[in-house]
């Protein structure tokens, strides 16, 4: 394990041209989770790690300017964090990490460029076509643009814990009360709202199941194009009369679907769209 490397993971022993970059991350409430960025490995080639988080977090950009080069902090969502990691010898790598919570550990592996690793005075030739592709390398030294870049300061000393209002907000409480609109003022909308009250949650045999408690036309049991009796997914758990079989409406159904979500969308004061 390189000596400046305060890390007591296994995967780090012995590293003399690679580092780990990851994340560690643990439940803090219902909510919000507990992590922490780290660069580890050989990080006796690094000078300065900085990081640019979510613009919603206070201190997006943060620095550490010595090891262990790591970034604790506390949230609710996941993002992609910008990582500029300084080399002592001069350049600067470029890349990212997509921070996780599905484990309490994960991480990935980045090479040093090979003549970071050479003695003084004996550095080989950098050939650009054995750089991996995927480690986003800048192996050049570094110009005054990346050295102004690299050279932001983060308020916060990385070491310390990062209170919970650091973090942005938890998103906003989508769900409510189906508006019950106003006849005098949009009757469409009125009468759509009243039928959507009037409406209980739908039975998997009820005719309307696979079309939706709002919709309001014909109904011509869809097509089947392919069929299945196998759940839909492995992973997850469901009734046994689910199936991965897909369906087709037929054109007259399809063409009144789209007409209805036309108008749904026209009247709608709040519209979220989950693709």
């Amino acid at each position: 394990r390189p000596s400046s490397c305060a890390c007591p993971c296994h995967l780090c022993a012995h590293m003399e041209d690679q580092l780990i970059i990851g994340n560690t991350a643990r439940k803090h409430d219902s909510k919000r989770y507990n992590w922490k960025l780290y660069v580890r490995g050989a990080t006796q080639h690094v000078d300065t790690v900085v990081i640019t988080l979510h613009p919603t977090f206070k201190q997006a950009v943060r620095k550490a300017t010595e090891p262990p080069f790591e970034f604790p902090s506390r949230g609710w969502g996941t993002f992609e964090i910008d990582i500029a990691i300084k080399w002592k010898k001069g350049g600067v790598l470029y890349t990212s990490w997509n921070l996780q919570f599905d484990a309490p550990d994960v991480s990935k592996v980045v090479e040093i460029p090979p003549h970071l690793l050479a003695t003084q005075g004996s550095a080989p030739p950098v050939d650009p076509a054995s750089t991996p592709a995927d480690t986003d390398l800048n192996l050049g030294v570094s110009s005054a643009e990346e050295e102004a870049e690299i050279a932001c300061e983060a308020s916060a000393d990385p070491k310390e814990p990062v209170e919970s209002e650091d973090a942005p907000p938890e998103p906003p409480q989508m769900l409510r009360e189906t508006s019950k609109g106003s006849s005098e003022e949009d009757t469409v909308r009125s009468a759509i709202t009243a039928r959507l009250r009037g409406t209980k949650f739908l039975r998997h045999d009820n005719p309307l199941f696979m079309h939706g408690r709002g919709y309001d036309g014909p109904v011509t049991p869809p097509k089947v194009i392919w069929r299945s009796d196998k759940p839909p997914r492995k992973d997850h758990a469901c009734p046994k009369w689910l199936t991965a079989t897909e369906f087709e409406d037929c054109k007259t159904m399809m063409t009144a679907k789209v007409s209805q979500l036309a108008t749904l969308m026209r009247i709608s004061r709040k519209t979220v769209v989950y693709t």
